[in-house]
């Protein structure tokens, strides 16, 4: 995880921070996309508890992971609230927990993976919801036409993942990596800072009237926040830190002004971060030789 705790009583206060910014996601998740159409009366408690399903699951597989591993089962359960956080509400129970299984079993041989592992989940759940047609949308958005409002996208009232469509939690939680020693905060903000320039450039030559909707995409800001600044697959050096940032986000501006792909974020990212993990030997060889 991005904030490293690798000093645990110093961060013990940091942990409790980081879970209660992890629940608040996921409690505007669950009100987002489930008790705000049982209030209204479109659907009922039971399909509106799905996406706890999904928590329920990854949490239960860490702590089963962290039983055969002969860990203590409350051990990085934050793990677990993440694969649930980033998996879209209309995803197929069965198919969900199958790709659970999966993922930590894959974690327990120790079979080592390109990117990193929350990406490599995504990627999965992203694969396999092309191949069965999952959307994005929750029930009542499949169902009737929505449109939603820029401050409606801010606060969380957006098509997404279940629990990271809220641009401020995430700002939060921005917030509170920036302070951990071992989070790279200069990578989030390369990469939403040209996303933001590049975009608005775009959108003076090629208007689209979708500019504010865009620059609010959940997925480009929690790739940036949560994603992108993992130290093993991430540059190094500071001047690689940025080009890695700006680069990325203007890449990502382009896909999202022409070609609307919900996914770009994490299959950019996921090339990145593999060129990121292959030439990372090279450049500590280099300076070692230096």
């Amino acid at each position: 995880m991005p904030i490293a705790m690798h000093y645990e009583k110093q961060n013990k206060k940091s942990t409790y921070i980081f879970y209660g910014l992890l629940i608040a996601l996921a409690m505007y998740g669950f009100y987002k996309n489930g008790l705000t159409y049982v209030f209204m009366g479109k659907m009922n408690l039971i399909e509106a508890s799905k996406p706890i399903v999904f928590l329920a699951v990854a949490i239960l597989g860490r702590m089963l992971y962290n039983f055969l591993k002969k860990q203590p089962l409350t051990k990085h359960l934050y793990e677990g609230i993440l694969l649930g956080l980033i998996t879209p509400v209309n995803f197929p129970i069965w198919l969900y927990i199958l790709l659970v299984v999966l993922y930590f079993a894959l974690k327990y041989i120790r079979l080592r993976v390109f990117v990193y592992r929350i990406l490599f989940f995504k990627l999965l759940l992203i694969l396999t919801g092309f191949l069965f047609h999952v959307p994005y949308e929750n029930a009542i958005e499949v169902a009737t036409p929505y449109l939603y409002g820029i401050l409606d996208v801010f606060l969380g009232r957006a098509v997404g993942n279940f629990g990271t469509t809220s641009i401020l939690l995430l700002i939060c939680c921005y917030a509170f990596f920036s302070y951990q020693i071992y989070y790279k905060k200069e990578i989030p903000i390369a990469i939403l800072t040209s996303y933001a320039i590049i975009l608005f450039l775009l959108e003076i030559i090629f208007p689209t009237g979708n500019y504010f909707l865009n620059l609010l995409n959940s997925h480009v800001w929690f790739m940036a926040i949560f994603l992108s600044p993992i130290n093993e697959y991430s540059p190094v050096s500071k001047k690689g830190l940025m080009f890695y940032g700006i680069f990325l986000g203007s890449i990502l501006a382009f896909c999202y002004h022409f070609w609307h792909f919900e996914n770009s974020s994490y299959l950019i990212l996921a090339v990145f971060q593999v060129l990121c993990f292959l030439l990372r030997p090279i450049y500590i060889k280099k300076k070692a030789i230096l």
